[in-house]
């Protein structure tokens, strides 16, 4: 398969010196890469053995990147008391499908997580013993700007004058930062996931990192020219939310 350079992002990501094989901070990235797992099986052994960590070393606060939030969305789910907060950078995916084919200009997500964020049992009020009692609701509609997807629809739980959403009542104990950069992908679809948590009692403080004066970055800000910016915001909220 043949792997093309992105440059629709007009100023650039911020990376040194250009990202791409042979530069070195590129390569010791990539080292640390593994094959992404993906499946029940992987997410019931992620949520057992992160809660026998946190078991170990107390309550923690979680600092999550893309798929990574997952993890730590069942992690709360399974052992809430050891969960203080938990920082989403571009975390996962959308609820009940799965937008990354938007990359090539899907307009509908690919169904999958009929949990809501997960393909596993997760704790709800009221209790679901099938995910089929999730009721779901596709809410907005596709934005296109110059002919080209810029913001994705949501499905939801569905929600109106019968239909109350379930709660995430374990996950809702735990408050939520969730960022979005300015040249990811994920800014057309973020807004989903966090709907969902809002809808079902999470509480989340949902930034777009633009808004806040810290632009250019792309899905891997954490590796980019300004991430002092980026760890310093993360912690100014921290010292203010979490106890």
């Amino acid at each position: 398969m043949k792997v093309m350079k992105c440059t629709s992002w007009i100023n650039g990501l911020l990376v040194d010196p250009n990202g791409t094989r042979g530069d070195p901070v590129f390569d010791a990235f990539y080292a640390t890469s593994l094959p992404l797992s993906l499946g029940p099986l992987f997410q019931n052994i992620s949520r057992t053995s992160t809660c026998a960590l946190l078991e170990k070393i107390g309550p923690s606060i979680f600092i999550s990147h893309s798929y990574g939030g997952q993890g730590v969305f069942l992690a709360t789910d399974g052992c809430p008391d050891l969960v203080k907060g938990h920082v989403a950078f571009e975390a996962d995916q959308t609820p009940f499908g799965n937008y990354d084919a938007g990359t090539r200009g899907a307009s509908s997500p690919i169904i999958t997580r009929a949990w809501g964020i997960a393909d596993v049992p997760i704790t709800y009020d009221p209790p679901v013993s099938d995910p089929t009692q999730l009721v779901r609701a596709t809410v907005g509609q596709n934005q296109y700007t110059d002919g080209k997807l810029s913001n994705y629809s949501c499905v939801l739980q569905a929600q109106n004058a019968i239909q109350r959403p379930r709660r995430l009542v374990n996950i809702a104990r735990a408050p939520v930062l969730f960022l979005t950069t300015q040249a990811s992908i994920h800014v057309l679809y973020d807004h989903c996931l966090v709907s969902y948590l809002r809808q079902a009692g999470v509480k989340v403080m949902f930034t777009l990192l633009e808004d806040v004066g810290i632009v250019g970055n792309g899905h891997f800000g954490m590796l980019e020219r300004n991430s002092d910016d980026i760890a310093g915001y993360i912690d100014r909220w921290i010292r203010k939310t979490i106890q």
